[in-house]
């Protein structure tokens, strides 16, 4: 994995400065009228299919894998489908934290306060369990939606495990590395009176997508197996059986020259 090819990328783009400035304006309009909640939600499905752009144009070896800002309607719609996968992803942690906050607040004044407590605690530990390991799915879930474009294929779980098991290497190496670059880029920003934070989140979130990318190279590409498929099926169709009398044709053919 080639980590300092993720880091540098970015401003090896001729039109860096214009990429990240939109990508910085989106974020800030998304912060500035979060009391909207549609705003929110706007600049982050934006964000993350600009993301999923990325980690596309690295697993094929793209010379630019910094994509223009034009095709604006894709970039929502694949930052939606993936902002829900995320989501749906998340449900079992959100399922065992629900009913361990809800034990330790009804029976919190009652005689069996411990033994809730505890029912509760069991089911908060394993929600975080299930935290760090969804946190290691994550570049396998965005790496299978930049291969197949779909919510359902995406949802292949023996996939997802088969394949973070099979990277594990580079899927931990990315997840400290994006945790070290978070950490840095946002101390950095903060110095620069906050306001760089607008600039350095949007980079930490290139160069992450960089690495999901170098890691989805080791997944094989499932457009073009569909299209193989298409054009088989396609062939065989062309090819239309002989009926009887055209069998018989054939054969007295073969007959005479015989």
């Amino acid at each position: 994995m080639e980590i300092g090819k993720s880091l540098s990328y970015v401003f090896e783009d001729e039109k860096w400065i214009e990429k990240v400035l939109i990508a910085a304006l989106i974020t800030f309009v998304g912060v500035f009228f979060s009391f909207t909640m549609f705003a929110p939600l706007i600049a982050s499905a934006l964000l993350l299919g600009y993301s999923v752009e990325i980690v596309s144009r690295v697993r094929a070896r793209n010379p630019n894998p910094l994509p223009e800002w034009d095709d604006w309607g894709r970039l929502f719609v694949d930052g939606v489908k993936l902002m829900l996968l995320y989501l749906i992803y998340a449900v079992p942690a959100i399922i065992l934290l629900s009913p361990g906050a809800a034990l330790i607040s009804v029976f919190s004044d009652t005689s069996i306060q411990a033994i809730a407590v505890l029912l509760g605690s069991c089911l908060f530990f394993l929600a975080i369990l299930y935290g760090i390991l969804y946190a290691f799915f994550i570049p396998g879930i965005t790496v299978r939606y930049a291969n197949t474009r779909e919510i359902i294929d995406s949802l292949d779980v023996a996939w997802l495990w088969d394949f973070t098991r099979d990277n594990a290497g580079d899927v931990i190496a990315a997840v400290i590395v994006v945790w070290l670059v978070t950490f840095v880029a946002n101390f950095v920003g903060l110095l620069i009176c906050g306001i760089g934070l607008f600039f350095t989140s949007v980079w930490t979130v290139m160069v992450q997508s960089h690495l999901y990318g170098q890691i989805g190279l080791a997944a094989p590409a499932e457009e073009p197996a569909r299209e193989n498929e298409s054009a088989n099926s396609e062939e065989s169709e062309a090819i239309e059986p002989l009926d009887d009398s055209e069998v018989d044709v054939i054969l007295d053919d073969d007959i005479a020259v015989g």
